[in-house]
């Protein structure tokens, strides 16, 4: 379950705005624009990845297949353009800089390569599932790692945390889920203030002021602002689905995993048209919540190797049947209270992985949550906020980890930024120019 961010002390109209941020959970910048389409037909292809050969950085497209490039790479750099149904393309970072648009040649099946299978989608998956002990590493790595978090609200960014990481991940099958993270290198951007319900929040601040000048106790500066940081890298990496199926994943107490036997009765599958990934042919199921289902579940697709049984790629959300019964009752009752309106416009988590020794590995995690929030009032103008919240996690290849001597252990119960602040060295600027961006 994603980790609901908290104030300070009680401040119950932030609060309340940050609970839906945290239960959901682009940089405007001088950069070069790309977009990346089809060769036959011209289209965007949305949410391809573009992946330096160098390290563990890389870019995500967007919906309309647009990166936003910054020219901070290394001549020499090479990225690796690559995504489910085309072949996938190696590029130069001179290609990138001479051409706005970059083609792709999809990878057609041919009809004799379909095999219908004489199962359910249902039953595939479980059978999937039953295979992840083959098809997943089960030796402990060691990697390096590139996350970003950023909050924007309208048109204007609040934080945005970027952090180098030494990682030790245990193996899937082991039996205690320990993660050795250190900190080496991080940038920390300016935050901005908070613009939806800031009257609110002030006097809400202004109250707490005069209860602590009277108790002897002032404010601090962390007590005056809000903890925007909703998750960690810590999380990032136990959300892999494919870690531990037999934990389910917990939504407002409802058990929402789509990967346990137990819980498929509350989901439906249903087959899509399979697609090419290299050499392999991948089987394609989608699901989503059952309509009579009175819970907050998931919707999303599978990807799944059809020779190997191993998953590819996991990409979910909220299913939009089940976000009525997202807000737990009492926050409800609270933002009816103070008349704010709430429209969830996008939840999505997808974890892709990649190749090691003939068994897969995590390659790259993200999540990303849109909400508009809506303040109503009798008596005065409207308020309105369009909050984008968004974490990513790129790995490099298992072992290709240096050892820095520098780094410090990652606490992942202390905001990501406070670490960022008293790290002795923080050689950013070496680090910098191989910085990537996130799904912009």
């Amino acid at each position: 379950m994603i980790p609901c961010s908290h104030t300070s002390f009680e401040r119950p109209i932030a609060s309340c705005v940050l609970l839906i941020l945290a239960i959901l959970s682009s940089l405007s910048i001088n950069a070069q624009e790309i977009r990346i389409v089809d060769q036959s037909t011209d289209a965007p292809i949305p949410y391809i990845t573009l992946r330096s050969l160098e390290g563990p950085g890389g870019y995500v497209a967007d919906a309309s297949g647009r990166i936003i490039f910054e020219h901070k790479a290394l001549e020499e750099d090479r990225f690796e353009l690559s995504c489910i149904g085309y072949t996938s393309r190696i590029v130069s970072y001179a290609d990138i800089r001479k051409s706005d648009t970059l083609q792709m040649r999809p990878q057609h099946l041919e009809l004799s390569e379909v095999i219908v299978k004489p199962i359910t989608a249902a039953d595939f998956v479980l059978q999937a599932m039953e295979a992840l002990p083959m098809n997943y590493t089960n030796d402990s790595t060691a990697v390096e790692a590139y996350f970003s978090q950023l909050l924007r609200e309208n048109e204007h960014f609040l934080y945005r945390n970027e952090a180098w990481l030494d990682v030790e991940q245990p193996g899937y099958q082991a039996d205690k889920d320990t993660f050795l993270i250190d900190l080496v290198a991080g940038k920390i951007s300016s935050v901005q203030e908070l613009e939806f319900m800031r009257k609110e929040v002030e006097k809400d601040l202004k109250k707490e002021e005069k209860k602590a000048k009277k108790s002897g106790e002032p404010l601090s500066d962390e007590d005056r602002g809000i903890k925007w940081e909703v998750v960690n890298p810590l999380l990032m990496l136990r959300l892999d689905p494919m870690r531990h199926p037999e934990t389910p994943i917990h939504v407002n107490d409802n058990n929402a995993d789509f990967l346990d036997a137990e819980s498929h009765e509350d989901y439906t599958f249903w087959y899509g048209k399979p697609e090419r990934f290299g050499d392999k042919t991948l089987v394609v199921v989608h699901f989503d919540q059952r309509e009579k289902v009175k819970a907050s579940l998931f919707k999303g697709t599978l990807w799944i190797d059809q020779k190997s049984l191993a998953f590819i790629k996991v990409a979910f959300g909220f299913s939009e049947s089940g976000l009525k019964h997202l807000v737990p009752g009492y926050a409800e009752a609270l933002l009816w209270v103070i008349g704010l309106k709430y429209d969830i416009k996008e939840t999505l988590i997808e974890f892709n992985y990649q190749p090691r020794n003939g068994r897969w590995t995590l390659q790259r995690s993200h999540l990303k949550a849109k909400v508009d929030l809506e303040k109503r009032r009798l008596f005065s103008e409207n308020e309105f906020g369009e909050f984008i919240y968004e974490s990513e996690l790129i790995v490099s290849e298992p072992e290709f980890k240096e050892v820095h001597s520098w780094a410090i252990p990652l606490d992942p119960k202390e905001a990501l930024s406070k670490q960022i602040e008293v790290l002795e060295q923080n050689p950013w600027s070496t680090f910098e120019p191989r910085k990537r961006t996130i799904r912009n």
